[in-house]
Parts: C-alpha cells; sequence; structure tokens
C-alpha cells in the first residue's frame, strides 16, 4: 500500500505535484525516509487522486511525477453536520471521526448553552487547526474529499439557512421526538427498482447536534418551526460527539 498525502490543488501542474508544506516534507523524507523512484499517493480533497513516483526530494521539496489521475465519485447523500462547540480535545475527535465517515460539511455552532466562546479572530484560528486536523485523518484513512469547515455560527442564524438542505435532523432529549429509525423509513422507503439517483429526501442532509445540556425548548421549537425534524436517538443520554458520530454512521455507512 502507497502512502498517501493531501496536496493543495495549485500544487498540481499538469503531470508534475510539488510538496512543499515543511510538515509534510519532514514526514516522507525524515520519517517514512521515502526516496527518489518510491510511489506516493496524492490527493487534492475534491476528490482527484494521483498516484504518482517521486522525482525529486530536493530541500524544502518533494517532487512527485503523476502516473495515472483518479476521481472519486461523489457520495450519493451528503451530509453536512452542525455541532455545538465542546472542549477542544472532545471536538477536535468528532472532526476527525466526522472526516473519517465522510461528512460533506461541519458547521461549529453557538447555542444558548454552549460553554465555549470564541472571538472571531479564536474562531478563525480554530478552523485552520480544524482543517489540519480533517486533511490527516483523510490521509490516514483513505477519504478523498475534505468536508468544507465553516467558521463558528450561532445556532440562530442557521436556522435560516434550513432551506439548504432537503432535511434538518435535530437529535435532542425533549418530549415530541420521533425516533431516528422511524423518520428515516419514512423518509427512504424501499424503491420498487435501483434507482441512479439519490431521492431528495436522503440527497441533502443537515444534522443539528447540541451542547452539553441539549438545546434549550426554545431552540428546538425555533427549529422545529424553520422545518427540523426533533429525534430521538434511544433511551441513553449520549455526549455530543457520540451522537453526532451514531447519526452520521448511520447515514453514512
Amino acid at each position: 500500500m502507497m502512502h498517501r498525502v493531501f496536496v493543495p490543488p495549485e500544487d498540481i501542474k499538469g503531470s508534475t505535484i510539488t510538496i512543499a508544506n515543511p510538515k509534510d516534507v519532514h514526514h516522507l523524507v525524515r520519517v517514512l525516509r521515502l526516496r527518489a523512484g518510491d510511489g506516493l499517493e496524492c490527493f487534492d480533497g475534491s476528490g482527484a487522486i494521483y498516484d504518482g513516483v517521486i522525482d525529486q526530494c530536493a530541500s524544502g521539496q518533494v517532487r512527485v511525477a503523476v502516473r495515472r489521475h483518479r476521481q472519486v465519485p461523489a457520495q450519493q447523500r451528503r451530509i453536512a453536520l452542525a455541532m455545538a462547540l465542546l472542549p477542544a480535545d472532545r471536538f477536535d475527535w468528532a472532526i476527525q471521526k466526522a472526516t473519517e465517515l465522510g461528512a460533506a460539511q461541519i458547521i461549529p455552532l453557538v447555542t444558548e448553552r454552549t460553554i465555549i466562546r470564541l472571538t472571531k479572530e479564536q474562531g478563525q484560528r480554530k478552523v485552520g487547526r480544524w482543517q489540519a486536523i480533517s486533511r490527516e485523518a483523510a490521509q490516514q484513512c483513505g477519504q478523498a474529499v475534505l468536508p468544507i469547515i465553516e467558521s463558528p455560527q450561532r445556532f440562530a442564524e442557521l436556522t435560516q439557512r434550513f432551506h439548504e438542505f432537503s432535511r434538518v435532523l435535530l437529535p435532542t432529549l425533549g418530549p415530541g421526538t420521533i425516533p431516528l429509525r422511524e423518520v428515516l423509513s419514512s423518509l427512504n422507503p424501499q424503491p420498487p427498482a435501483p434507482s441512479p439517483q439519490p431521492t431528495l429526501a436522503l440527497s441533502s442532509m443537515l444534522v443539528c447536534i447540541g451542547p452539553e445540556g441539549d438545546f434549550t425548548p426554545q431552540e428546538v421549537r425555533h427549529a422545529s418551526a424553520a422545518g427540523a425534524v426533533a429525534v430521538s436517538l434511544g433511551r441513553a443520554v449520549l455526549r455530543s460527539e457520540t451522537a453526532a458520530i451514531s447519526v452520521l454512521a448511520v447515514l453514512l455507512i
């Protein structure tokens, strides 16, 4: 199995790829000890994969000659995860696992009960860190497409974007919820024959995960009025990151 590395699209010029990120160069040359003639798989985060051979290891960069280019088909189910901010290590873990599962978009949320609060500048720095975590996760697990990671935003603002998605799921501990399994069964009834196109109900979905302490009743009502479906994940009270990954796994695997 070839080693693989993320390469920004701008570093791919025809049949030549130049890897200049110092961390990646160090890992390839000093840790893995790759040399000219060794194979390497590069991906650009948008589904393009390049199988190549290292033809030069110069100071500060590695050059790869592309031998084969392939495009990974887009997923039929585009799933976005909107998740309330958590302590750093737990949110980082959720970013990593969401990337591994194939989430298309990750939206950090600030809700009424969110403990973590970030300034605009702090949020921008965090996005850079989350993108790095996502790239590393994709590099290790074989994903070819990186999720779009947005800047933190208020949940009330996100509800105004619900129309961008064909369905919005809101796991909550409050009353009046529908079991997730029932919701998915009603959205995706057994078709009479396989269809090359995804059903509208499952083609673009948003999953909203609240903080420790859940969404407030007012937030649930507001989200429901905007079109979200309040769902139950069972009897257990799951941690936010566990709930997020559980729902993504059901939708994407």
